[in-house]
Parts: C-alpha cells; structure tokens; sequence
C-alpha cells in the first residue's frame, strides 16, 4: 500500500532539514513533470490535502492543477499527454479520476473502497491500477485491476497476499508491480492478462523493493530499494529481465516509492526527503532538486511524453 500518506509529516520535516541544494538542470523546461504536492502551513493540516501540480522538467512554474479541498495524489499522463489520470478522494473514497493536462473536466472512473496508482497502458486505452477492499475475505489486500479509460470493463489481474504499484511496459505486453506474495517485498513482471508472474529482484528478504518504472526503451527498470536494516532507500535500475541490479542514487536521504524515467530515458525522477529529485539514469549524476521552492512535500514524480 502507498505508505507515504502515512508518514508525509515527518519526511517533511526531515526535508525542510537537508533539503539539497538547486542546482543548475540540463532537462529542457519545455517537458513537463507531473507531481502531487502537499503544504502543512495552507492545506487543511492535519488532514492530507494533496494537490496535482505540474511543473517544467527544469523545475520552473509549478501549477496546482486540482486546487480543491480533498486529496488528490499519484499522477500519470496519457501517452499523447492530453489528460492525466489520478487517485483523489473527491467522492469520500480513494478512486481513479482522469482530467484533462491543464486540470480541467475531472471525471471519476471507478467507485471502489481505495483505488490508487493508476497508470496508463502505452496505446492509451486502458488504466491499471491498485484496489483494496474488492476482494471478499479478510485481511483486505491490494491486487491489481485494469479498465478501459472510460472505467468500463474492469478486471482483476491479480490475486496475491499484496500486489500493488502496477506500471506498464512500453511494447504493451508487460506490467511490472511491486508484490508481498514471497514474504518479502520485491518487483515482478507478468503478462497484461495476469499471467506469467515472475520475481525479477529475489533480493532474498535483504532488501525491501518497491516504485517499479520501465525505461522508455523498455530495457531498464528502476526502482527504490531500502535494505531490511532499516537504513534509507536507493535507487536502482537493472535490465528488464532482472539482471545487473545496479544502485545508481544513495544520497543519504529518505526516499519514497516513486521513481519516473524522462522521455529520452537520460534521467530519472524520484522523490527524496520530501522533495523531487533528477539524476543521470547511467549513474545518479547531476542530481537537482527541482522543489526546493516548495515549502511542503513533494511526491510521485510522472514525466510528461514529448
């Protein structure tokens, strides 16, 4: 389950202490980067109250885009960067919404009891995402559900002890997750119809893994790795197979479960210390917080396509 509602409070404290530096971004201000944000000192604190925001790749002009009084969190645009779709709790539960680019005609696509992170299939016609509470039985786990983009024909994917974080590979014909289902969390790959689950990290329980994201070449995955010792998360990006896991950011900070490629696949967003950061993909050089502006948290970075 998204965990960083439940600990938005003190990352931002821990931001607002070692909070980096900005620092000058080679990314083009004219690809936009898509995050939700959340502001103790003008939200209705201490109650969440994310807004959808958009900025420039360089971190310049960002925009609320939700402006509203409920939670709004976990963006992802449409492949023709059109429309954006969302989790938001406009109707008293957490369900996906879609609106268009510059915040306009929200429209509500599932009436579930908590669906979040959703994630747009690469042709455009279909969402992923996660949903707890509409499987019978107890305890409630998330599974992972996909509809058509009118929030018609929604079926289960999914049927593990907690399968979460969907995110769908650029040919269409993969989806990588985060999964409980071996004891231990790690990142796996199936087919888009569900099948063909396979462990891509099999970090053998000395690693928590979450926050998968392909590369638009589709031949990387990088994702946020805490070790089970308890110290702070890293960035990882391996080969799609599962091969090669590499650490390529550690910069002694708290991160969170979101990490997003740019369109080129030269950088990656993620979040840290309740701010977004980029990087060099090769390596997690050049790192720039781009939110440093902000007063609040930042979070689930989502890089527009050119």
């Amino acid at each position: 389950m998204n965990s960083r509602r439940l600990t938005q409070l003190l990352l931002w404290v821990f931001a607002m202490l070692f909070a980096v530096a900005p620092g000058a971004s080679s990314q083009s201000a004219e690809e936009k980067i898509a995050f939700d944000y959340f502001d103790p000192t003008i939200n209705n604190f201490p109650f969440f109250d994310n807004e959808i925001y958009v900025m420039d790749g360089d971190g310049t002009n960002p925009t609320n885009l939700s402006n509203n009084d409920v939670d709004d969190f976990c963006p992802d645009w449409s492949p023709d960067g059109t429309r954006i779709v969302f989790t938001s709790d406009q109707g008293g539960t957490s369900d996906i919404y879609v609106m268009d680019a510059d915040g306009g005609n929200p429209t509500q696509l599932t009436n579930g009891f908590y669906d979040t992170a959703p994630h747009w299939s690469p042709d455009g016609t279909k969402i992923v995402f996660s949903s707890v509470g509409r499987t019978p039985g107890f305890p409630f786990n998330l599974q992972i559900y996909v509809m058509d983009v009118d929030g018609s024909n929604l079926t289960q994917l999914t049927d593990g002890p907690g399968d979460f974080e969907p995110s769908w590979s650029p040919d269409g014909t993969k989806i990588v997750f985060t999964s409980d289902r071996d004891g231990n969390r790690e990142i796996y790959v199936m087919d888009v119809d569900g099948s063909n689950p396979v462990n891509l990290t099999n970090s053998n329980n000395l690693r928590s893994d979450s926050g998968a994201a392909w590369s638009p070449s589709g031949t990387q995955i990088a994702f946020s790795s805490q070790p089970d010792s308890g110290s702070n998360q890293e960035i990882y990006v391996m080969n799609a197979d599962g091969s090669n896991q590499t650490s390529v950011v550690n910069n002694g900070e708290m991160f969170n479960n979101s990490v997003d490629w740019s369109s080129d696949g030269s950088k990656i967003a993620f979040q840290s210390g309740g701010n977004i950061h980029v990087a060099n993909s090769t390596d997690g050089s050049n790192e720039t917080n781009l939110t440093s502006t902000l007063s609040g948290f930042s979070s689930c970075p989502a890089w527009a396509p050119l």
